[in-house]
């Protein structure tokens, strides 16, 4: 198992979401993202998911042949 790292990421819909993002969620251990609405949350799980690909940046450590994500909404 590899820490998923998240290197100088740039995501833009309307506007920008994600600028510079830069994090990394140890191999093994519980993350948890928080933040208010609209922060990029859920753009950074759905980038973790392989669901979206950023604008600009790498992204290491996916799983090979995406991951199983269940949305609240």
């Amino acid at each position: 198992m590899k820490d998923l790292q998240f290197q100088h990421i740039f995501v833009a819909y309307d506007r920008p979401v994600l600028v510079d993002l830069t994090l990394t969620f140890p191999a093994g251990e519980t993350s948890v993202l928080m933040g208010r609405s609209g922060i990029g949350k859920t753009t950074v799980f759905r980038l973790a998911a392989g669901l979206l690909k950023p604008d600009r940046g790498k992204i290491y450590g996916l799983l090979e042949g995406g991951a199983g994500v269940m949305f609240q909404e």
